[in-house]
Protein backbone atom coordinates (compact mmCIF):
# COMPACT_ATOMS: atom_id res chain seq x y z
CA UNK A 1 0.00 0.00 0.00
CA UNK A 2 0.78 3.81 -0.44
CA UNK A 3 -0.51 7.13 -0.36
CA UNK A 4 -1.46 9.07 -3.21
CA UNK A 5 -2.27 13.30 -3.03
CA UNK A 6 -5.78 13.34 -4.62
CA UNK A 7 -7.25 17.28 -4.10
CA UNK A 8 -10.41 15.86 -4.22
CA UNK A 9 -9.77 14.18 -0.98
CA UNK A 10 -6.51 14.60 0.49
CA UNK A 11 -4.12 11.31 0.87
CA UNK A 12 -5.99 8.21 -0.91
CA UNK A 13 -4.54 4.80 -0.76
CA UNK A 14 -3.00 2.02 -3.50
CA UNK A 15 -3.23 -1.15 -2.57
CA UNK A 16 -1.63 -3.44 -5.33
CA UNK A 17 -0.88 -7.16 -6.17
CA UNK A 18 2.07 -7.81 -8.51
CA UNK A 19 2.68 -11.25 -10.00
CA UNK A 20 6.86 -12.00 -8.65
CA UNK A 21 7.29 -14.19 -11.65
CA UNK A 22 5.80 -11.60 -14.32
CA UNK A 23 6.53 -8.36 -13.07
CA UNK A 24 2.61 -7.95 -13.98
CA UNK A 25 0.08 -5.99 -11.64
CA UNK A 26 -2.33 -8.21 -11.72
CA UNK A 27 -5.24 -6.02 -9.26
CA UNK A 28 -5.15 -2.21 -7.91
CA UNK A 29 -7.49 -0.01 -6.90
CA UNK A 30 -7.02 3.35 -5.45
CA UNK A 31 -9.48 4.29 -2.41
CA UNK A 32 -9.97 7.20 -0.11
CA UNK A 33 -9.76 4.31 3.01
CA UNK A 34 -7.32 1.35 3.17
CA UNK A 35 -9.19 -0.80 5.57
CA UNK A 36 -9.45 -4.79 5.13
CA UNK A 37 -12.23 -4.75 2.49
CA UNK A 38 -10.17 -2.53 0.22
CA UNK A 39 -7.42 -4.89 0.50
CA UNK A 40 -9.29 -7.49 -0.29
CA UNK A 41 -11.42 -6.40 -3.58
CA UNK A 42 -7.53 -6.16 -5.36
CA UNK A 43 -7.20 -9.83 -4.03
CA UNK A 44 -10.51 -10.67 -5.37
CA UNK A 45 -9.82 -9.31 -8.73
CA UNK A 46 -6.28 -10.87 -9.50
CA UNK A 47 -7.52 -14.22 -8.31
CA UNK A 48 -10.70 -14.06 -10.48
CA UNK A 49 -8.53 -12.03 -13.45
CA UNK A 50 -6.25 -14.81 -13.35
CA UNK A 51 -8.19 -17.48 -12.88
CA UNK A 52 -5.98 -18.71 -9.88
CA UNK A 53 -6.87 -22.20 -8.52
CA UNK A 54 -7.66 -23.07 -5.12
CA UNK A 55 -3.88 -23.70 -2.71
CA UNK A 56 -1.92 -22.59 -5.73
CA UNK A 57 -1.09 -18.88 -4.70
CA UNK A 58 0.85 -17.38 -2.20
CA UNK A 59 -0.05 -14.12 -0.95
CA UNK A 60 3.16 -11.86 0.27
CA UNK A 61 2.15 -8.60 2.50
CA UNK A 62 3.29 -6.38 4.74
CA UNK A 63 2.30 -6.34 8.32
CA UNK A 64 -0.44 -3.53 7.70
CA UNK A 65 -3.85 -3.56 9.83
CA UNK A 66 -5.52 -4.20 6.66
CA UNK A 67 -2.99 -7.48 5.75
CA UNK A 68 -3.52 -8.76 9.58
CA UNK A 69 -7.14 -8.37 10.47
CA UNK A 70 -9.14 -11.11 11.04
CA UNK A 71 -11.24 -10.52 8.01
CA UNK A 72 -8.75 -10.74 6.09
CA UNK A 73 -6.77 -13.58 7.10
CA UNK A 74 -10.38 -15.81 6.88
CA UNK A 75 -11.12 -14.47 3.70
CA UNK A 76 -7.24 -16.08 2.14
CA UNK A 77 -8.35 -19.19 4.36
CA UNK A 78 -11.67 -19.57 2.41
CA UNK A 79 -9.62 -18.99 -1.08
CA UNK A 80 -7.14 -21.80 0.36
CA UNK A 81 -4.16 -18.74 -0.44
CA UNK A 82 -0.93 -19.16 1.92
CA UNK A 83 -0.55 -15.92 3.04
CA UNK A 84 3.46 -14.85 4.01
CA UNK A 85 3.48 -11.64 6.09
CA UNK A 86 6.90 -9.49 5.54
CA UNK A 87 9.27 -9.37 8.79
CA UNK A 88 9.61 -6.00 10.21
CA UNK A 89 13.20 -5.90 9.46
CA UNK A 90 13.20 -7.97 6.28
CA UNK A 91 12.86 -5.26 3.68
CA UNK A 92 13.83 -7.30 1.13
CA UNK A 93 10.14 -9.55 1.85
CA UNK A 94 8.49 -6.55 -0.36
CA UNK A 95 11.00 -5.77 -3.04
CA UNK A 96 9.38 -6.72 -6.11
CA UNK A 97 5.95 -4.43 -4.92
CA UNK A 98 8.34 -1.68 -3.14
CA UNK A 99 10.13 -1.36 -6.19
CA UNK A 100 7.29 -1.20 -8.54
CA UNK A 101 5.85 1.83 -6.06
CA UNK A 102 9.13 3.93 -6.13
CA UNK A 103 8.90 3.68 -10.27
CA UNK A 104 5.19 4.77 -10.05
CA UNK A 105 6.14 7.80 -7.68
CA UNK A 106 9.24 9.07 -9.82
CA UNK A 107 7.71 8.84 -13.42
CA UNK A 108 4.10 9.45 -12.37
CA UNK A 109 2.59 10.58 -8.87
CA UNK A 110 5.07 12.83 -8.10
CA UNK A 111 4.85 14.82 -11.90
CA UNK A 112 1.41 15.00 -11.77
CA UNK A 113 -1.33 16.85 -9.77
CA UNK A 114 -4.66 15.02 -9.50
CA UNK A 115 -7.82 16.84 -9.14
CA UNK A 116 -9.89 13.83 -8.64
CA UNK A 117 -9.87 10.28 -7.83
CA UNK A 118 -10.99 9.14 -11.17
CA UNK A 119 -8.35 11.42 -12.85
CA UNK A 120 -5.79 9.43 -10.65
CA UNK A 121 -7.39 6.26 -11.63
CA UNK A 122 -7.14 6.83 -15.37
CA UNK A 123 -3.43 7.94 -15.46
CA UNK A 124 -2.24 5.06 -12.74
CA UNK A 125 -4.15 2.26 -15.21
CA UNK A 126 -2.42 4.07 -18.38
CA UNK A 127 1.05 3.73 -16.46
CA UNK A 128 0.18 0.15 -15.80
CA UNK A 129 -0.91 -0.72 -19.77
CA UNK A 130 2.49 1.02 -20.71
CA UNK A 131 4.82 -0.91 -17.95
CA UNK A 132 3.03 -3.99 -19.01
CA UNK A 133 4.49 -3.46 -22.14
CA UNK A 134 7.80 -2.14 -21.59
CA UNK A 135 10.93 -4.66 -21.19
CA UNK A 136 12.62 -5.38 -18.23
CA UNK A 137 16.29 -6.34 -17.14
CA UNK A 138 14.82 -8.60 -14.43
CA UNK A 139 13.02 -10.37 -17.08
CA UNK A 140 15.63 -10.62 -19.47
CA UNK A 141 14.13 -7.67 -21.23
CA UNK A 142 11.05 -9.16 -21.92
CA UNK A 143 8.28 -7.17 -21.28
CA UNK A 144 5.75 -8.80 -18.12
CA UNK A 145 3.01 -9.09 -20.65
CA UNK A 146 5.42 -11.50 -22.79
CA UNK A 147 6.63 -13.74 -19.81
CA UNK A 148 2.88 -14.32 -18.82
CA UNK A 149 2.18 -15.22 -22.80
CA UNK A 150 5.01 -17.99 -22.16
CA UNK A 151 3.64 -18.94 -19.01
CA UNK A 152 0.15 -19.34 -20.58
CA UNK A 153 1.84 -21.24 -23.25
CA UNK A 154 3.70 -23.67 -21.06
CA UNK A 155 0.36 -24.57 -18.80
CA UNK A 156 -2.07 -25.31 -21.85
CA UNK A 157 -0.44 -25.35 -25.69
CA UNK A 158 -3.52 -25.68 -27.52
CA UNK A 159 -5.43 -23.59 -25.67
CA UNK A 160 -6.26 -20.05 -27.63
CA UNK A 161 -8.73 -18.62 -25.63
CA UNK A 162 -7.47 -14.83 -24.31
CA UNK A 163 -7.25 -15.38 -20.46
CA UNK A 164 -9.16 -13.52 -18.37
CA UNK A 165 -6.35 -10.95 -17.36
CA UNK A 166 -5.92 -9.83 -20.88
CA UNK A 167 -9.52 -8.68 -20.83
CA UNK A 168 -8.99 -5.35 -18.44
CA UNK A 169 -12.25 -4.17 -17.09
CA UNK A 170 -11.40 -0.66 -17.27
CA UNK A 171 -9.59 2.08 -14.66
CA UNK A 172 -9.17 1.03 -11.08
CA UNK A 173 -11.92 -1.45 -11.02
CA UNK A 174 -12.76 -3.21 -8.28
CA UNK A 175 -15.00 -5.67 -6.36
CA UNK A 176 -15.06 -2.77 -3.80
CA UNK A 177 -17.78 -0.47 -2.70
CA UNK A 178 -16.88 3.47 -2.88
Amino acid sequence: MTSIWVAEHGWCYRNTAIDCCTREITGWALDTRCRTTEALAVIDRAIDDRGVAPGTLTLGTDNGTAYTSKGFRKRLAALEVTHRRGGYRDPESQAFIESWFSKLKLRLIWRTEFETLAEARTAIQRYIEHYHHRPHSGLNYKTPAQVAQTWHDHRDPTNTATPNWQRRRGPGHTNATR
